[in-house]
């Protein structure tokens, strides 16, 4: 069981090609030799390998779910002119996997703060006054009351008398949104109402039965005073334009599919409207045995076609994956070697730019089995210049042992014997690892603490743990990618893109490993300093510990990957559960088993009394038999390291570029609405042949003092009756009120999904000119320091226009 101390190992992993580039072929030619080994000392010439590679008939197929209506079906029912919608063809799938996600909250999770929580207490009780709130105690309670809301949500959709296998439709989300539904009747549809945050006496008000062959049964629900719901029957049409934006994705089963259409960005005083892309498409499927969402990146995407060209990713075959363990976790990408190059500095384009074109961009890591090690390697096209690398690296590396970094409390200390192998003397770097900590770190990845960096044949390979028998092991091997049993351990999806070479990018990552009950020495190491901390405390908190880990039992393995078709990149993220065999009987099984864990069998259970252990002799030969056998400890130890490392590689990928797009959608909103302001604006003296009707001031809207942080997602919301008293709520009356009314003005979604920024507007005569400014003012970190965005325009007598750039004073730090 990997410990806390993992995610922050080997740091060089992080830096990908370019960076291994560079520190092999930053030391230049300076290269001190060792003695030349003996002959004695040489290989014999390998026997190699031939692994069979997969076809796409070695793809492992999962039931699919049935659907009561087609996606055509339910397309046909929004109106014409809508771009933003929600649709839900099964509700009954999301209600299960919610239903099972309280079963979490419910059994592992409440296990684990019950035995935490006297821990947390005890600890802040020895530096906190007696009357100090306690986290624990706290946890318990946030718990609590999430559980119970999504009790309450649940109930309410079941409850709420529509046909949940026919599905649910929000159309226009982000302007007045339209509810479809199926229902016997509009009995309970207020309590349906209620739950979407509408005001349920508005919202029944305004239902009624959709018209139309082919629609009975079917309503729709408006904002009171909205114009009735039509259906605009064109489905069949929407449906083409889906498959041109999510290609590749099998939409006859997908489930779910969002679509937020563009906000145009209007050219002022022409009144057209530029064709933009839609700012969000998302698709996920909800098979019993795969769910999966799919997102179309921008066209810009760093990784597809750039101003530049080509960028970093380049999909392709995966020949590293010959030596991929059925069942283990991986990581795995392609980049292109001349857009690496491009991106090299100045100062390292010589012999770094040397290396990088030897290699074929692909790299990998996994886990190698019998001999025991944790490998990555990058394909290289001449080893020779790698090795040249390598040499040239040893003869920088000190003669003593160094401090081993992110490995605490271990030294490092290297040598630079050659590898014997194929018969022949590889230049190689070896690293012996000692110190006090040995010992937990060697328990901690489940290898020896040894590792080889060489390159031969078609790869540069760094391995840890067996140093001595790994490098004839991977070199023997010759492949074009994975082997049939390793594809069918992982999800259709992901195993046909591979097969047809269209993955850039994947992080496959096996949950299995982490559902063996820890050891009692490794529960105390989690626990950390437990000075003062009686026995019973401690045993109740290493319980709490072991149940945590179950929290992930449900589900048995997550892929987050790119793939590019027709030119197209799309984000995939494939989730897939622990019951997800093919086999209706082992499905069923696997599924007790589950249910029992959940129930709080197995938290302290030995490998045989595992309610899982019935799996592994009853379907030893079965595609999911390693999820069973890791599940009883049966799975080499360092199989764990590998995800943990993954999730450490992933986070300082994934996390900033998250962080980067909320940075993005947030500026996105002030942007494009002082535009339509001015658009509005302009349109309104076109239509009156001037502006002094529009001339006055407005806003900010809502007033600066509401705090729209804390509202529903940190955003403000304009309610058509008087607001209740949720936070961020306000009258969208306020739009009604002075210049708004003359310019006939509302932000997209003000009642839903909201809006962060405070609005404001004037006009004024400059001359025989018109002079329009429009402000957006937020907070957005509630500090009480507001950011804003400004922009003016202004008109001549004879319809010129002047627009300054737009002003941005960002929120102070």
């Amino acid at each position: 069981m990997p410990t806390s101390r993992l995610p922050s190992f080997w740091c060089p992993l992080r830096l990908g090609a370019v960076s291994l580039a560079l520190a092999l072929a930053g030391a230049g030619s300076a290269c001190k030799k060792d003695d030349e080994p003996s002959v004695e000392e040489r290989s014999k010439p390998l026997v190699y390998e031939d692994v069979e590679a997969a076809k796409a008939s070695d793809v492992r197929e999962l039931p699919k779910a049935r659907y009561a209506r087609s996606l055509e079906d339910q397309l046909d029912l929004l109106p014409a002119d809508c771009e933003d919608y929600l649709i839900v063809r099964d509700l009954r799938p999301v209600l299960a996997q919610a239903r099972r996600v309280e079963a979490v909250m419910a059994g592992p999770l409440q296990r684990a703060l019950d035995g935490l929580a006297p821990l947390l207490d005890a600890s802040e009780a020895q530096a906190q006054p007696p009357d100090a709130p306690r986290s624990g105690e706290a946890a318990k309670a946030r718990l609590k009351r999430t559980r119970d809301a999504l009790a309450l949500i649940l109930a309410g959709l079941e409850s709420a008398g529509i046909a949940l296998d026919r599905g649910f439709i929000v159309a226009n989300l982000n302007a007045s949104p339209t509810l479809i539904f199926s229902a016997e009747g509009l009995d309970r549809v207020s309590t349906l109402a209620s739950l979407l945050g509408a005001e349920a006496a508005a919202w029944t008000r305004g239902c009624g039965a959709i018209e139309g062959d082919g629609h009975e049964g079917w309503y729709a629900c408006v904002v009171e005073g909205a114009e009735p719901h039509a259906a605009g029957g064109q489905g069949a049409a929407r449906v083409s334009t889906l498959a041109r934006e999510l290609p590749g994705v099998e939409l006859d089963a997908t489930n779910l599919v969002l679509r937020l259409g563009p906000l145009p960005e209007q050219g002022l005083g022409t009144g057209e409207e530029e064709p933009a892309e839609p700012q969000l498409i998302a698709a996920l499927r909800t098979d019993p045995g795969l769910w999966e969402l799919s997102v179309p990146l921008p066209r810009e995407f760093a990784a597809g076609e750039d101003a530049a060209g080509e960028g970093l990713l380049a999909p392709g075959p995966a020949p590293a994956l010959r030596s991929l363990v059925p069942g283990a976790s991986f990581a795995w990408l392609r980049l292109d070697p001349k857009a690496v190059s491009e991106q090299l500095p100045p100062a390292a384009a010589g012999m770094a730019g040397e290396v990088v074109d030897a290699l074929t961009g692909e790299l990998y890591l996994g886990a190698h089995d019998d001999p025991d090690a944790i490998v990555v390697q990058v394909g290289t096209s001449d080893f020779k210049a790698s090795s040249q690398a390598i040499m040239s690296l040893a003869g920088m590396l000190p003669g003593k042992p160094v401090e081993a970094g992110p490995l605490s409390g271990l030294k490092v200390e290297f040598e630079r014997k050659p590898v014997a192998l194929d018969g022949k003397l590889v230049p190689a770097v070896g690293m012996l690892f000692a110190g006090e900590t040995l010992d937990d770190w060697r328990s901690t990845l489940g290898v020896d603490l040894r590792g080889k960096l060489w390159a031969y044949g078609d790869y540069a390979s760094f391995v840890l743990g067996e140093v001595e028998a790994t490098p004839e092991a991977l070199g023997k091997l010759r492949g074009t990618g994975p082997t049939p049993a390793t594809l069918s351990a992982l999800p259709p999806t992901l195993g046909r893109a591979l097969v047809d070479g269209e993955v850039g990018v994947v992080f496959h990552v096996v949950l299995d490993d982490w559902q063996v009950p820890p050891s009692e020495d490794e529960l105390r190491e989690l626990l950390g300093p437990t000075e003062g901390v009686d026995e019973a405390t401690l045993d109740a908190a290493a319980a709490g510990i072991a149940e945590a880990f179950h929290a992930l039992a449900p589900w048995s393995s997550v892929d987050v990957w790119l793939r590019r078709v027709d030119g197209r990149w799309l984000a995939q993220l494939t989730v897939v559960p622990f019951d997800a065999a093919s086999d209706a009987a082992e499905r069923e099984a696997a599924g007790q088993a589950l249910d029992a864990v959940l129930a709080g069998a197995g938290a302290s259970a030995k490998a045989g009394e595992s309610p899982y252990a019935g799996l592994v002799e009853a379907y030893g030969e079965s595609p999911r038999a390693p999820a069973y056998r890791a599940r009883v400890g049966q799975a080499p130890r360092h199989h764990g390291a590998v995800g943990m490392l993954e999730l450490s590689l992933l986070s300082a990928v994934a996390l900033p570029a998250v962080v980067e797009f909320s940075r993005q959608a947030q500026a996105r909103e002030p942007s494009e609405e002082t535009q339509r302001i001015l658009s509005t604006a302009l349109a309104v003296r076109e239509r009156s042949g001037g502006c002094e009707e529009l001339v006055g001031e407005a806003g900010p809207t809502p007033a600066l003092e509401l705090d729209c942080n804390a509202g529903p997602g940190g955003r403000c919301r304009a309610q058509s009756e008087d607001p209740r008293a949720d936070a961020g709520q306000y009258p969208s009356e306020a739009w009604s009120e002075g210049a708004w009314a003359k310019l006939g003005y509302t932000p997209q979604g003000a009642a839903a999904p909201g809006h962060r920024y405070h609005y404001s507007f004037s006009a004024a005569l400059d001359g025989d000119a018109c002079r329009f400014v429009a402000k957006a003012e937020g907070d957005l970190d509630g500090d009480g320091t507001f950011g804003s965005y400004a922009r003016e325009l202004i008109v001549a007598a004879d319809g010129s226009q002047r627009a300054p750039a737009m002003t941005v004073v960002p929120e102070a730090p």
